[in-house]
């Protein structure tokens, strides 16, 4: 008896390690290239003007590439789907004043966000300088950002249950 239990014991073993190996491979897919054809002519074109507007690459917009220093785009008032940058320097987006889904950047030095009133579901940047949110009124629920100097949340006055960031 102990033979088949040690039997079965390894060939759950066994299974247990190809499954590992086969969602290592998947977090190193690239899903946006996948779903990218998709996303239709529309919008490849309004991605391709978007970053030739701002000098900035198609693997820099999707965040494959960093962008090396801080990047202003004050005066956009709408990001493009699927923009998602990593940015060495600070990323000034003052006049955006609503988020897409998806839209979690990795910023180096500061996010400003000044006039975003609600954040999406899911919005959990990481930014090594100070993230500012002064015109958000109401947290949703998960919203735990990683910020490496001050959060700025002038307008919200209440907290949601289970706020936790890491803050400085």
């Amino acid at each position: 008896m102990q033979k088949g239990i040690l039997t079965m014991l390894e060939h759950v073993h066994e299974k247990c390690e190809k499954a590992e190996k086969a969602l290592a491979r998947a977090r190193d897919i690239d899903f946006r290239d996948i779903f990218k054809p998709f996303l239709g002519e529309d919008m490849n074109k309004q991605i391709k003007e978007f970053c030739k507007k701002y000098g900035i690459t198609e693997a820099q917009f999707f965040g494959k590439e960093e962008i090396g220093g801080s990047l202003y785009l004050e005066s956009v008032t709408q990001l493009p789907e699927g923009f998602n940058p990593t940015v060495g320097g600070s990323l000034y987006l003052e006049s955006v004043t609503q988020l897409p889904e998806g839209f979690n950047p990795t910023v180096g030095g500061s996010l400003y966000l000044g006039s975003v009133t609600q954040l999406p579901e899911g919005f959990n940047p990481t930014v090594g300088g100070s993230l500012y949110l002064g015109s958000v009124t109401q947290l949703p629920a998960g919203f735990n950002p990683t910020v490496g100097g001050y959060l700025y949340l002038r307008s919200v006055t209440q907290l949601p249950e289970g706020f936790n960031p890491t803050v400085g």
